[in-house]
């Protein structure tokens, strides 16, 4: 999921990305990439998508680390609160899903 040529040079902190986030371990460990995103009241949450978390899995980081990683977050950095989107892979486009209630 990291790029040789982008390994030393931080991706940039969109305005309004600058915070921390909750992620699932698959994405601590860089196992899987990020494949689900929600834009809740209360903050971020990233995941792999999977369905293979238990409570353990679950921890915060600042978005800046996830970021390094996956330089396309910054696409979706400008989701409104309430919203969340998914993609199939990692290279597919985000897809924004119905605003939650």
């Amino acid at each position: 999921m990291s790029s040789s040529t982008n390994s030393h040079r931080p991706a940039p902190v969109p305005n309004g990305f600058d915070v921390y986030a909750v992620a699932c371990c698959h994405l601590f460990r860089q196992e899987r990439a990020v494949r689900y995103a929600l834009h809740a009241p209360d903050g971020w949450s990233f995941s792999c998508g999977g369905i293979d978390h238990d409570p353990e899995c679950w921890g915060t980081t600042h978005t800046h680390h996830l970021l390094d990683i996956d330089a396309s977050l910054a696409e979706i950095a400008m989701l409104p609160v309430g919203a969340e989107t998914m993609r199939f892979t990692a290279s597919s486009p985000w897809l924004r899903l119905p605003d939650l209630a």
